[in-house]
């Protein structure tokens, strides 16, 4: 798929959905429902994208970023992380880990002049080591 003003809305669905099952999950390593994993391990979670992305999330659809939008990012803005938290707080550390459906974000791409979005996704992930 290739990421277009069109489709720019399902892009941000599913970094909401990332968003609200990382604080969802975050949560119950707070509550000590579930051990919380180690640096390494917990950056591994299929629930994981980086420390502050869902902070950063919210502060872009309270306008409190640098990074503006040209669509209205409320009505999309409706998955609740305490809601999933609660609905599935009795779950494992296993259950957790399996439970955000499955989204491939390898599936989107950018229009030209940017790279391909798995590439900026690589650069993120993985850095080029600093001589």
């Amino acid at each position: 798929m290739v990421t277009t003003p069109e489709n720019t809305t399902e892009v941000f669905q599913v970094l909401h959905q990332y968003a609200a099952w990382q604080t969802a999950v975050d949560e119950t390593y707070e509550r000590h429902l579930v051990p919380k994993p180690s640096f390494i391990e917990g950056r591994k979670h299929s629930c994981y994208v980086y420390e502050s992305f869902p902070r950063i999330l919210k502060d872009v659809v309270a306008e409190n970023s640098v990074v503006r939008c040209n669509f209205d990012l409320e009505s999309h803005w409706t998955l609740d992380p305490e809601h999933i938290f609660q609905e599935h707080r009795e779950w494992s550390a296993d259950n957790w880990q399996e439970a955000l459906p499955s989204i491939d974000p390898w599936k989107f791409n950018t229009m030209p002049p940017l790279p391909p979005f798995n590439e900026i996704l690589a650069e993120n992930v993985m850095p080029e080591p600093v001589d």
